[in-house]
């Protein structure tokens, strides 16, 4: 039962061409692999070499925390290439760990979704390792978060031994796992610097970009608000000028009375104004901390007031907006490789070198992953199987419910040797998965053998939805 899963793994090559390696590692020492390599490794004495898997970090990461898990970035065993491991263990009826199943995979295609991530005019997506502070990829091809494309990373400069403290300390920060946007230097320019850890890996995600880019509206704003001001200044100078020659006439009629009312009003009546007019110039340069103290008990206060909630509001749409935009990029990334992943686990060879009948089947998710799925290949050189089912739910865990249902089929068709078995095929499946079914989770089954030579179908119906039994 074990070889069947050597099918469903050479299926998986088919639609996805940075997979290095798929393996099933028994704790027994046995194992099931499919490479793309295909020299045949001996050693000095021309005896065919065994692979052992125990020492390799995803083999000893997917024991130590006995779930699905990504491992570190390895050089690959036969020095193709850096790559990375998706293993989880799997379990006997006891309970213990059988053996460890996964996938290495290339850095290849991660590679180009950073590199395609495009951010404004001056911005730049990378992925930095927390450990050493080297950058693993980046969307740029030159500057300090620069990627060597070599497979070794011992050489590659450090973030953490930058000359600017600034940008070590954000560094840092960014480094301890820690979600924020922070200002720092970049090469003698201000840049913003979103960044977020990554799940299941030490790594994090980071999104730089220009300050002035950033503050691009704010720009519109300052020249809306230097206008405003400009003109409420000149009416305001206009006015007061009407009220000095106003006192000053008055000044001459009671000189004896009040020689220096007029210079009082003037300085009460002005003094808040400018006030005003130099606070709004520095916000209008780009200072958001910037805040008026107007304490006029008049519209001047009011104003102030109006103009610092207005300060506020902006900064805190900023730093939304970066956050937002990272959290975004990160979802589509994993549902990419996610989709990937499962269309390419529906067999799509249609060729069986057969002139008695032909056959071809797809599927289209409603979502980026899903629960529908197909199957068919020969018990025999007579019966043909053909399988189409749908599992309840969207998303993730129907797409991994799918996987199961899927296996489990095959491997209880290949036990049936005439048409009473059918039943029994779709029975044994259905008790096999609502064992520790604590989801409840269920799926639709159509399961239909053709005799090729007769042209008979017999078909079970499983309407009724596996995993249903309670």
């Amino acid at each position: 039962m074990t070889a069947n899963l050597q099918d469903f793994q050479v299926r998986f090559f088919e639609g996805d061409d940075t997979t290095g390696s798929i393996y099933v590692a028994s704790v027994n020492g046995f194992n099931i692999t499919v490479d793309k390599s295909s020299d045949r490794r001996v050693d000095e004495n021309n005896i065919p070499v065994t692979n052992d898997y125990s020492p390799r970090p995803w083999y000893i990461k997917a024991m130590q925390e006995q779930q699905i898990c990504f491992s570190d970035v390895f050089s690959d065993a036969r020095g193709r290439g850096l790559g990375i491991g998706c293993a989880s263990p799997y379990f006997n009826s006891n309970g213990e760990i059988a053996g460890i199943v996964g996938a290495g995979k290339f850095l290849t295609t991660i590679n180009e979704i950073v590199k395609s991530t495009k951010i404004g005019e001056s911005g730049i997506a990378f992925v930095m390792n927390n450990k050493t502070g080297q950058v693993i990829f980046s969307s740029k091809d030159e500057g300090i978060f620069t990627r060597d494309n070599d497979t070794d990373f011992s050489n590659d400069p450090s973030l953490f031994d930058n000359s600017d403290e600034n940008f070590v300390a954000v560094i840092k920060d960014m480094a301890a796992g820690n979600t924020d946007m922070k200002l720092t230097n970049i090469n003698g320019e201000s840049f913003y610097l979103a960044y977020t850890p990554l799940t299941n890996s030490d790594w994090s995600f980071a999104i730089a970009m220009a300050e002035s880019e950033v503050s691009a509206p704010a720009e519109v704003n300052k020249e809306m608000i230097e206008s405003s001001t400009n003109s409420f200044v000149g009416l305001l100078n206009d006015s007061i000028k009407l009220m000095i020659i106003t006192m000053l006439i008055a000044f001459i009629v009671i000189m004896a009375l009040v020689p220096f009312a007029g210079n009082k009003v003037a300085e009460a009546i002005s003094k808040p104004i400018l006030t005003l007019s130099d606070g709004v110039r520095e916000i209008a340069s780009g200072n958001l901390d910037k805040k008026l103290e107007i304490h006029t008990g008049n519209e001047i206060e009011h104003l102030a007031v109006c103009f610092n909630a207005m300060t506020d509001e902006l900064k805190t749409y900023m730093n939304n907006l970066t956050k937002i935009t990272a959290e975004k990029e990160r979802i589509a990334t994993e549902l990419s490789v996610a989709t990937n992943i499962q269309l390419a686990m529906l067999p799509k060879d249609f060729n069986f070198n057969r002139s008695d009948f032909e056959i071809f089947a797809t599927m289209n998710a409603a979502k980026e992953v899903g629960g529908d799925f197909y199957d068919f290949y020969l018990l025999d050189e007579d019966h043909l199987v053909i399988t189409m089912a749908d599992v309840s739910g969207k998303g993730i865990p129907a797409a991994l419910f799918m996987a199961t249902s899927k296996t489990i089929l095959k491997n209880f068709a290949t036990f049936a040797t005439n048409a009473d078995d059918y039943a029994a095929v779709i029975s044994c499946a259905n008790n096999q998965l609502c064992a520790d079914n604590s989801e409840m989770m269920f799926v639709t089954v159509f399961f239909g053998v053709l005799e090729i030579s007769t042209g008979k179908f017999i078909f079970v119906n499983g309407a009724d939805s596996l995993s249903r039994k309670r």
